[in-house]
């Protein structure tokens, strides 16, 4: 059963790759990359419905220019499969963004279709298929080669290095599968490439990527615009933080000692209040019963984050009127966790 799937426009997510040069730096860079062993797949979930409806969004424009008519079909793809989103949307954005310039007239079609499955392991097989110049026998020799250009009438003044396809081919490799290419029966051809992708519960890390990713989609959704008042003398640790808790869609002020946490708090109502034990001026425990004084009206939550995770030194900001503790080196998965739990507490 195929289901036909025409993707809308979009926002124009794709405007600084439309220059040449820069599209020729990216694939050279990211071909280095892939020689010298530092693309890594990264197991998560995977839409594939959404890694190719970004692609059809990226290079609408380019081919709305052209007037071409972009547009993809999904046949049989099981749901809850886990991969690395980011080189499969690479690989289709290679042979799309090709398909586009070597076809001066007629359709680019993106179709993603299973060809294997198991108890464990979906093996997916991802096309695009174009009515431009096509693709000879002897032409389908030097394709997936670095720098190699095919020669036949037309192709010249479409430009390209070469790079994206062999870049294709590696990307596949890295995900289990393999590429290649075919002519396209009536003309035109098609650009392939498979990928072995894992399916529901085989893996605890994509299963803990999971979670995280809903517990960061609660917080958005349930408490953005929450402010928050970070306590961090160290400048790199506070620079993460600042972006871990702004990625939630949070609002986060900044103290670099313990008696700009005091003022701040003081003059401004938070929601939480992430505090570093170790602070100059005024250390977080000091700080903190200041602002226990001063602020006892709005008793904002206070988390303590330390280094130090010994039951003496937990006793000491329970003590000091602190809330809960958050251990150095601070996770992602850990932070949004505790925001959670004590921003749900507070708006009960």
């Amino acid at each position: 059963m195929t289901d036909g799937v025409l993707f809308p426009r979009g926002e124009r997510a794709f405007q600084a790759a439309g220059s040449y040069l820069v599209e020729t730096i990216n694939m050279v860079l990211d071909f280095s990359k892939i020689e010298a062993g530092k693309f890594t797949p990264k197991l998560r979930p995977v839409r594939i419905d959404r890694v190719i409806g970004n692609v059809v969004s990226m290079l609408h424009d380019r081919a709305t220019e052209k007037n071409l008519i972009l547009s993809a079909t999904l046949t049989s793809v099981p749901p809850n499969l886990f991969g690395d989103p980011h080189l499969l949307q690479q690989a289709l954005l290679n042979y799309a963004a090709n398909a586009i310039r070597f076809t001066d007239r007629g359709t680019v079609t993106l179709r993603a279709l299973l060809m294997e499955e198991t108890g464990g392991e979906a093996l997916l097989r991802f096309e695009v298929v174009d009515t431009g110049v096509g693709v000879t026998p002897a032409d389908l020799a030097k394709l997936f080669k670095p720098y190699e250009q095919i020669e036949h009438a037309g192709a010249e003044h479409h430009g390209g290095t070469g790079l994206g396809l062999v870049i294709t081919r590696q990307l596949a490799r890295l995900m289990g599968g393999d590429a290649g290419a075919d002519a396209a029966p009536g003309g035109g051809s098609i650009f392939w490439f498979s990928a072995r992708l894992k399916k529901n519960g085989v893996s605890a890390e994509a299963r803990n990527l999971q979670l995280r990713e809903e517990v960061e989609s609660i917080l958005r959704s349930e408490h953005g615009g929450s402010r928050i008042l970070l306590a961090e003398d160290e400048p790199i640790s506070r620079e993460i933080g600042v972006a871990l808790v702004e990625r939630v869609g949070m609002t986060v002020d900044t103290a670099q000692d313990g008696a700009q946490a005091v003022e701040l708090a003081q003059a401004r109502d938070y929601d939480l209040i992430l505090m570093d034990v170790q602070l100059p001026v005024i250390d977080g425990l000091e700080a903190t019963r200041r602002i226990r004084r001063l602020r006892a009206d709005s008793d904002p939550p206070i988390v303590a984050v330390t280094a130090n995770a010994f039951a003496e030194d937990r006793e000491r900001c329970l003590a000091a009127g602190m809330d809960d503790f958050l251990a150095k080196p601070v996770l992602p998965e850990t932070l949004y966790a505790m925001l959670l739990r004590w921003l749900g507490r507070r708006a009960v």
